[in-house]
């Protein structure tokens, strides 16, 4: 005798009456052998954990320090290569390029200082 999944319950009998309801309504709702198939957006997010590193930002460096004076680009620009885009000033330097240039120009500057020492040529 074969057993039953589901005891005979008024539950079950509900749910046979159902299938045999629909099951007929379902297949006359399309032809025969013929299937519709429609797109549909599907949601498909996931978390990850990444670095995102731009291809068009570079960084700015300089070969001294000093003060950003003067920036003549602003965030989104297109910037072409060589274009000056800011300028840096350091207010020691005008400083240290007098003191060099009064070294050239005192007279025997030469002499005095490379006395006894192989004179370099720069």
């Amino acid at each position: 005798m074969p057993r039953s999944l589901l005891p005979h319950t008024p539950a079950r009998e509900a749910l046979l009456v159902l299938l045999v309801v629909l099951l007929p309504l379902s297949a006359t709702a399309a032809e025969p052998g013929s299937l519709t198939v429609q797109p549909r957006p599907v949601e498909d997010l996931k978390a990850v954990f990444a670095t995102v590193e731009s291809v068009r930002e570079t960084l700015a460096r300089t070969r001294i320090g000093g003060t950003v004076a003067d920036l003549t680009v602003t965030e989104g620009d297109k910037v072409p290569l060589g274009q000056v885009i800011a300028t840096v000033r350091d207010p020691k330097l005008p400083l240290q390029l007098a003191a060099l240039d009064a070294r050239i120009q005192a007279p025997g500057a030469g002499a005095r200082c490379c006395s006894g020492r192989s004179v370099r040529h720069f």
